[in-house]
Parts: structure tokens; sequence; C-alpha cells
């Protein structure tokens, strides 16, 4: 009975570094392609207390195919240095977690720490507070605006940026400054745009485009909306005359 008990310890804590590690991988990967260092912090900090109860595993994890051999290699020094001490009893980092819990004191720090860390990754998904003003990082489209007269209250989101790159990005822009713009990026006037269509669907708090009456909406070709599209630069925008704020969806695939 003890030789299972101690297999399902061994188990258990293996699994754990492997749902550690991914996490941290997944903070990192999201992190560098959304550009946001505060949302992959946020994610990766989900998988701190499995490291900081094995600090030997920030050694082994970022070498060469860490995510692959390195929650094998943590678990199996975890039990050595864990167990080093003549010990009467089995013990893994997953008994001195639980130990921390049995007080009140316990309870509402790891409370604490999950409810901080979750609320620090939401906002960073719908981009509270916005960190980026100004221009998407486009070369098209910061060529664009250079030929137009100053955008005023502008701000973007990065959706994702490695070899492709898609953005999101409000302004706000008088009727000739769109129309400028619009001739620069070579979109054309579109319809059947409707409030159904993922244009309106976006994450960002912040991206909230309506249909009033007026509204103008411009598209290059065929703009995908459901998938990568083709390579080249692909955008669609609405803009409002009642608030003069234009929103641009930007694929800009490589």
């Amino acid at each position: 009975m003890k030789k299972i008990v101690i297999a399902g310890k061994i188990i258990l804590l293996l699994a754990i570094n492997y749902l550690a590690t991914f996490i941290l991988a997944l903070g990192f990967v999201m992190g560098l392609s959304h550009r946001d260092i505060f949302l992959g912090a946020a994610i990766g900090s989900i998988s701190l207390p499995a490291l900081l109860l094995q600090p030997w595993s920030f050694f082994i994890v970022p070498a060469a195919s860490g995510v692959l051999w390195g929650p094998l290699v943590t678990t199996g020094i975890t039990i050595l240095l864990y167990n080093l001490v003549g010990r009467s009893k089995f013990r893994t980092p997953i008994d001195l977690l639980c130990s921390t819990t049995r007080s009140r004191i316990g309870k509402i720090c790891w409370i604490s720490f999950v409810v901080v860390a979750l609320s620090l990754g939401v906002s960073r998904l719908v981009d509270f507070p916005p960190i980026r003003s100004g221009i998407p990082e486009s070369y098209i489209v910061e060529e664009a605006v250079e030929k137009i007269s100053p955008i005023e209250d502008s701000k973007y989101y990065c959706k994702g940026a490695f070899i492709d790159s898609e953005w999101l990005w409000k302004a706000k822009l008088d009727e000739e400054q769109l129309s400028s713009l619009m001739s620069e990026l070579n979109l054309k006037p579109k319809t059947g745009l409707t409030e159904e269509s993922n244009f309106f669907q976006q994450i960002p708090y912040w991206w909230n485009p309506k249909s009033y009456e007026g509204s103008m909406v411009y598209s290059t070709p065929e703009f995908p909306e459901k998938n990568r599209g083709n390579d080249g630069f692909h955008a669609l925008a609405s803009w409002s005359p009642n608030d003069e704020a234009m929103f641009m969806w930007i694929k800009d695939n490589f």
C-alpha cells in the first residue's frame, strides 16, 4: 500500500511539473506574440508555486528541449533532494504546499495570489488599461499616416505578431483625414457588414464600433475575417460621423 501511495505522489508531481512547464511556456508565447510582458507574466505566474518549491527547475526548463525533458528531470531531482535526509515519510513539494493551506493566513495568501494573477491576465487580454498609443507597428500603415495630418486619440492592440502580424486600431479622424488614409491604404467602400461580423466581436474593452446612420465601412479586397488570408496587407475599417471614431482591423501577412 505504501508503495502505491509513493508511486501516486510521484506521478502526480510529474503531471504537475508538466502542467507548470506548459503554462510557463504558454505565458512566454502569449507575451511574445501579443507583445505584452504583463500578459505573459500573468499567465506564467500560475506556475510560480511549483517553480518556487523546486527552484532548480529554473535552470532546467529553459534548456534545450526543456519543455519535454525538463519536468522529468525536475521531478527526479525533487524526489532526491526532498528525501535526501533520512525521513520515515516520503515527501514531495505537494505535501509542503498542502501544509501551507491549513492555516487561515495561508489560504488567504493563496486565494489572493490566484485572484490577482487571473485579474491581471484578464485585464491584459482586454487591454485594460491600454498600453499602446499611436500607430500600429505596420510599415504600410506608418507610411500612410505620415502623409496625412496628425491623428488624435489613437490606440492599438496587438492580436499577434511573429512572422505575420494582426492589429486592432482605434483613432479619431475627421472626414478629410479618413478619406486620405483610405486612399493611401487602398481601402474601398464596402457594404454588407453587420454587427454579427467578427469585426464587431473583438476583445479589447475599448473596441466598440457602432453601425450609426451615416457610418462608413472600407476594406481591402476580400478581407479574411475567419482565416489568415493571402500574403500581403489586409484591412477592414469603419468610421462614424457621430464621434469621428475609426476602427480598423489589420492583417499584415508576410
